[in-house]
């Protein structure tokens, strides 16, 4: 018989494992050496600490402009975790790593959800470190799906990339000139200093996903299913499909 996880069973794993959920971006030596970094005491989650993350469709231009200061703000300041980086740029640092771990790798396997979930926790209680209204907001691209939606306006994340500049970003507050990119993966040689998108132009997946497909995805009861890595069965497992 095959052996699945349920959700439930996922659930429990990410509330009984939760304090050990940073740790999985980094390889096996590294993850049994490493002492757990609190982040700073001023934006660590209570118990009455309830918050709402919403349609980012419905955020006020005020709303909009608090979350992508916060975010500008995260670049200018130095990191907690390391004085080299920026705290924007160290969650890029992380999640660069997690894709190269060998224990419970943040892709491609069970710990998906879980350790996106816990690291997205992080980036917004660094954000309400710079202002405590913001949260982290959501976009329902099987309504918005448009490359000139509300999502890649000036006031909000900029548009599309210019084609005369190798598709730089060119408008919005993380524009060229505005926002530097300074990490890179080992193996890209093509390094520009600035965001670039070729939005709906992706080969691996050139569609967004439809309401049809994100019901079909939560309809199924089994989170993963064994091999529990690439290879799982994407019509049974949750995670892979």
């Amino acid at each position: 018989m095959k052996r699945t996880m349920t959700r439930a069973e996922m659930v429990r794993l990410i509330v009984g494992g939760a304090a050990e959920i940073p740790l999985l971006g980094l390889g096996r030596a590294a993850a049994q050496e490493a002492t757990p970094v609190a982040a700073p005491s001023s934006a660590s989650p209570v118990a009455s600490d309830v918050r709402f993350r919403r349609n980012a469709k419905e955020l006020s231009a005020a709303e909009k402009r608090a979350f992508t200061d916060a975010v500008l703000a995260l670049k200018a300041t130095p990191s907690s975790w390391d004085s080299t980086l920026s705290t924007y740029d160290q969650f890029v640092v992380w999640h660069r790593e997690a894709f190269a771990c060998d224990v419970m790798s943040a892709h491609m396997g069970p710990a998906f959800f879980p350790w996106h979930r816990q690291f997205l926790l992080l980036f917004e209680e660094q954000l309400r470190v710079v202002d405590p209204s913001v949260t982290i907001p959501y976009w329902d691209w099987t309504v918005d799906r448009e490359t000139d939606s509300y999502l890649w306006q000036d006031d909000f994340m900029g548009g599309d990339g210019d084609p005369d500049q190798t598709y730089a970003v060119t408008t919005g507050p993380f524009r060229k000139g505005e926002w530097e990119v300074t990490i890179f993966d080992a193996a890209d040689d093509d390094r520009k200093p600035y965001l670039m998108r070729r939005l709906g132009h992706g080969e691996q997946a050139p569609d967004l996903p439809t309401t049809e497909q994100v019901e079909t995805g939560l309809a199924m009861t089994a989170y993963d299913v064994a091999p529990w890595t690439e290879g799982s069965d994407s019509t049974a497992s949750f995670r892979s499909y």
